[in-house]
């Protein structure tokens, strides 16, 4: 046997001494619609603006800008590498270890040092 309870509204004899009776909320003002402010201001264009091409010069002078920075980064990163590997080796407290990553080290650069150079050759 379930009993359903309606909600009871505060009526002045129910209503607690002091207390205010509750008020209905009062609806919140309608902003205008977006169909109505846009016909008040100016008209929309349709034509969109249309990039210019950059001249040709352009673009390969920042082609190959971006190219030599990636270059420069390339050798930057196997210095850092190479010092890190021979600092390393130093430390260690295998015998010949030095000798080997020196060797290994050495090509690394001869490598990277060829790698640049001939592509900042083909780029000139």
């Amino acid at each position: 046997m379930t009993e359903t309870t309606q909600p009871t509204t505060a009526t002045p004899s129910t209503t607690p001494a002091g207390a205010k009776p509750a008020r209905a909320a009062k609806p919140k003002p309608r902003r205008k619609t977006a169909a109505k402010a846009r016909t008040a201001s100016k008209p929309r264009t349709t034509a969109k603006a249309t990039p210019q091409p950059r001249p040709a010069a352009t673009r390969e002078s920042a082609g190959r800008e971006a190219i030599l920075k990636v270059l420069d980064a390339q050798e930057k990163t196997a210095a850092v590498v190479t010092n890190y590997q021979v600092r390393a080796a130093k430390l260690s407290p295998v015998p010949g270890t030095a000798t080997l990553v020196d060797a290994q080290v050495r090509l690394v650069r001869d490598v990277t040092d060829a790698y640049t150079g001939a592509v900042r050759e083909l780029l000139k």
